[in-house]
């Protein structure tokens, strides 16, 4: 009820947000079945933040087997020289452990690189999915004094308003503070209590440590008793409110 909107005042002192990164592989003892990240792990579920999906990577039909490492991995090799193809050290992209061969590559096959054993095939092939403004809301806040009271905040407004390489962001994902300050005074007017909303970049999508937001997820099946997943692998924009 419109008539009935109580506004609650507080101070919000934001210390510090992590975001942690988890790229743990695990093999079973058994039949060295490998869990990777999507096997174990799924985005958090957090009171006052949300995420919105820019770009996403999908890999089908993965199995468990034996395939040549991705060239983004740069574990290059040749007949006479495989010192990085240590057999059962984890590839550097953490999907798999190497068995000691050298191999041509899927993406190019005049480079050789090391073949690793773990899900495959390994990611290759981008899907870009890009943010769409075109909703045709009415109650838009713009940051005029005429949109103070609206409650629907485009995505461009705050990304304007960010120091940052938005092709970066947008590519790589990043983490983003939406902060609300409200100072009322109700013995003056209760209507014109509204909230002054400031912006912060905690991650962007070219951090030089760790770039970007992304997480992966798998869908699993089995078909003549194989196995087999379709990885995706998301980047969005994950804002935190406060």
């Amino acid at each position: 009820d419109g008539n009935n909107t109580f506004f609650y005042t507080s101070k919000y002192h934001l210390i510090r947000f992590l975001n942690s990164r988890k790229k743990i592989l695990v093999i079973g003892d058994t039949k060295k079945y490998i869990w990777d990240t999507p096997e174990y792990e799924v985005p958090p579920l957090e009171n006052n933040v949300f995420f919105i999906a820019t770009r996403q990577t999908i890999t089908y039909n993965q199995t468990q087997s034996t395939c040549p490492t991705a060239l983004a991995d740069k574990s290059f090799c040749n007949d006479q020289n495989k010192t990085l193809c240590k057999t059962d050290e984890p590839t550097s992209s953490t999907f798999g452990f190497f068995t000691g061969n050298c191999v041509p590559s899927k993406e190019n096959e005049a480079i050789k690189v090391c073949e690793m054993n773990g899900w495959c095939p390994e990611e290759l092939s981008d899907s870009i999915r890009n943010i769409q403004d075109d909703t045709d809301f009415k109650c838009r806040f713009d940051g005029t004094s005429k949109t103070s009271d609206r409650p629907l905040i485009p995505i461009s407004y705050i990304l304007d308003r960010l120091n940052t390489n938005k092709t970066a962001l947008l590519l790589e994902g990043g983490l983003i503070e939406i902060r609300q300050d409200w100072i009322c005074n109700f013995d003056i007017n209760p209507k014109k209590c509204t909230p002054k909303y400031d912006f912060s970049l905690l991650q962007s999508g070219d951090d030089k440590q760790s770039p970007g937001i992304n997480y992966r997820f798998a869908q699993k099946y089995r078909e003549d008793g194989v196995d087999y997943r379709t990885l995706t692998k998301v980047y969005g924009l994950r804002f935190v409110v406060s």
